[in-house]
């Protein structure tokens, strides 16, 4: 029962770190992380999943002079005391920004380096920042500190202007602490990635493989739909394999992240959902009202057979695209996340298809 509630409390712990405002990271000795809260993609607009097992300098670091990372790495690797120091960093849309980072070890028993901890705080103004770094050298300076004062501390700077939860009620070293609540957690919700990338790329060299991806998530997926669809065991089923029939129809072209597959299906099992809700407003509407007006051409058009048979003289990428736009009615975003492209090359994508498209039916 004790073992239960710890867990219990382990998981509720994670899920108010993901809504604070600040972000928090926690590396390995070479600097590849191993967790990171939600914070991280309102601070640098990448996601969780993009994030774990990639090293700053991949993703939104790298733009500072030599000079600055020798410095920081001296400090905290060598000397074994916390930096403090403000650097460029870019964005994932590409834009640069100034901000200050907060960087110290986190040592083991031996006092050997077992982990790096960056945190930066939702603060509102300079005087604040101030007794940030102020704290921020004193609470991580030898970590004497006890591990969950320095995590109530991190939580306090974290939440700005929300409401502060209650403190932590765990003992033992900081080091313990954040393998308990963030490192294991992370590690054990992500482990299924490894094992999805190799189950992938057999599917996309067979496609009878893909039936390993659907025996792995399809109870899943079933119990997603049916505990939205008020029980209904039926429709529960037939949404499940409509979601498998569209993951199976653009398997080929799906590009492996840091998330495991189970992340991609719950997407596509969203936009399954809305649709599904959406011709049943549509239904129950039309079951009542008889003088609707017909829709115009251009939105009637998509659904027509001709356009489709156009459609497959498209190259391999643009048929995808497309029926994602436009069968499938998944956002640009959407699409650009689900093939790992940018948002732009997507639009040009769908501009040179609509024309094809064009030309063809004229």
């Amino acid at each position: 029962m004790e073992q239960h509630a710890a867990k219990k409390y382990t998981q509720e712990l994670k899920e108010k770190f993901e809504s604070l405002a600040g972000s928090l990271c926690i590396t390995d000795p070479s600097g590849r992380m191993v967790y990171a809260n939600g914070g991280i993609s309102r601070r640098t607009g990448y996601d969780v999943p993009e994030v774990v097992g990639k090293k700053p300098s991949e993703l939104w670091g790298g733009h500072m002079p030599r000079a600055f990372y020798n410095a920081l790495w001296h400090t905290i690797q060598e000397k074994k005391e916390p930096f403090i120091g403000r650097v460029v960093n870019r964005k994932k849309d590409g834009s640069m920004h100034e901000e200050v980072l907060h960087i110290a070890p986190v040592f083991g028993g031996s006092r050997d380096i077992r982990y790096f901890i960056e945190i930066h705080p939702d603060t509102r103004d300079n005087g604040r920042a101030i007794v940030f770094q102020q704290e921020f050298m004193r609470h991580l300076q030898t970590n004497q500190v006890g591990g969950s004062g320095v995590v109530d501390w991190v939580s306090y700077w974290l939440a700005g202007e929300q409401v502060v939860h209650p403190p932590v009620p765990h003992t033992g070293s900081l080091f313990d602490l954040l393998e308990a609540l963030f490192v294991d957690p992370t590690d054990d919700f992500f482990s299924d990635r490894k094992e999805d990338a190799k189950l992938i790329v057999a599917a996309q060299q067979d496609g009878a493989a893909f039936g390993a991806l659907y025996s792995k998530y399809y109870h899943r997926i079933f119990h997603y739909f049916y505990e939205r669809v008020l029980k209904q065991r039926g429709v529960a089923e037939d949404l499940a394999q409509e979601t498998f029939l569209r993951a199976f129809r653009h398997v080929t072209f799906f590009e492996h992240k840091n998330a495991s597959y189970y992340t991609y299906l719950l997407r596509i099992a969203h936009n399954v959902l809305v649709n599904f809700y959406r011709k049943k407003q549509v239904v129950s509407f039309d079951e009542q009202v008889h003088d609707i007006p017909a829709p115009e051409v251009h939105e009637s058009m998509w659904s027509h057979e001709v356009v489709w048979r156009a459609v497959r003289s498209f190259s391999p990428i643009e048929q995808t695209i497309f029926t994602l736009r436009y069968q499938e009615e998944l956002s640009i975003k959407e699409i650009a996340d689900m093939l790992d492209k940018t948002e732009n090359a997507i639009k040009l994508h769908l501009s040179r298809a609509r024309k094809k498209l064009r030309d063809i039916l004229s």
